[in-house]
């Protein structure tokens, strides 16, 4: 018992030493301007599940089953991953604080799906003698494409400097951007006719977000860093709807609306980082973005047969994008 009261001054002092040694307080890591490039790998996911074709002789499993045979759900899923990129660059004046500005970009996401029964598709109006090409159709195409872009400009405090101590905070506050564009084509063919259900989305949000960046540098060398944001933006939304029939020589719904209406933004963001000098870091993250209260092209079809029907802008979508990031950082 004595023994251990004697080596316990001795072990904080070691400890305390050996901290000192790895918290290298170097100023240096602190560049006074920060760029950042980095490879981005994303999925587009999250949308509402509506049934657009059906066909009668498709065997039901339960007595309530619908005859569904394809939803904006399978139309969805065949999205793949995408590429991307995002840029950063960030000013540090003081060790207290910092200005971030980024820029991300994807590539189109891009999913298809067909369907091929001779005279047994049909799209689910609530009259089945609303249309003529719509109904015990021979083929169905249904296309799906969706855009994303995003910048920031972001204030950050930090309440202890960045890359130095092995604990870094720092709360977040900026404005914010985001720019989304979809586009959905139903096709039904139907003996020699063709006939499209054609809607064209675009979603321009700007608001405010605040935030969280949590920053453990256990050596000189590797950062854990974990970035929590929420947002509320303001969306212009907007759409364009044609529906034609009889080969697209009677055309039945062409709308143009549009919407303003509040969104609800959350960023999640983790890295690892290797600090390779004093100037250069590489790192590896998974990000994920969600955001709610959108003008979805899928969710703009309309079963109703009033001369009304689909006229207004729904407004209740909500996307999940979610992958993995890599990039190089370089202070000066």
């Amino acid at each position: 018992m004595r023994l251990g009261k004697r080596l316990l001054p001795w072990g904080i002092s070691i400890l305390g030493i050996t901290s000192t040694a790895y918290a290298h307080d170097d100023y240096s890591l602190n560049s006074h301007v920060l760029l950042t490039g980095e490879f981005v790998y994303m999925r587009r996911s999250r949308i509402h599940d509506h049934s657009i074709v059906t066909d009668p002789t498709k065997h039901r499993h339960c007595p309530d089953c619908d005859f569904s045979i394809l939803d904006t759900e399978n139309v969805m899923q065949s999205m793949d991953y995408e590429p991307g990129y995002k840029v950063t660059l960030t000013v540090m004046p003081t060790r207290r604080w910092s200005l971030e500005l980024n820029y991300l970009w994807l590539e189109e996401f891009s999913g298809e799906k067909k369907r091929h029964h001779t005279s047994n598709l049909t799209f689910p109006f609530d009259r089945t003698t609303y249309t003529k090409d719509y109904h015990l159709a021979d083929k169905v195409k249904a296309k799906y494409e969706s855009r994303f872009w995003d910048a920031e400009v972001n204030f950050w405090y930090h309440m202890t400097p960045r890359r130095v101590d092995y604990f870094s905070v720092s709360p977040i506050a900026g404005l914010r951007y985001v720019n989304l564009k979809e586009h959905f084509d139903l096709i039904f063919l139907k003996g020699s006719h063709k006939s499209n259900y054609d809607i064209h989305t675009t979603n321009h949000l700007g608001g405010v977000q605040l935030g969280l960046n949590i920053e453990v540098n256990p050596t000189w060398h590797w950062t854990w860093e974990v970035s929590l944001k929420g947002g509320v933006l303001w969306d212009y939304s907007m759409h364009n709807v044609f529906l034609g029939d009889n080969n697209n020589t009677t055309t039945l719904r062409k709308f143009y609306g549009h919407k303003h209406h509040v969104d609800y933004l959350a960023d999640a963001l983790a890295t690892l980082g290797y600090q390779l000098n004093s100037f250069l870091n590489i790192h590896v993250g998974y990000q994920m973005i969600y955001i709610y209260g959108l003008a979805l092209a899928p969710e703009q079809l309309s079963k109703g047969v009033a001369s009304t029907s689909g006229e207004s802008v729904y407004t209740k979508g909500e996307i999940i994008l979610y992958g993995l990031i890599a990039g190089l950082s370089i202070g000066f």
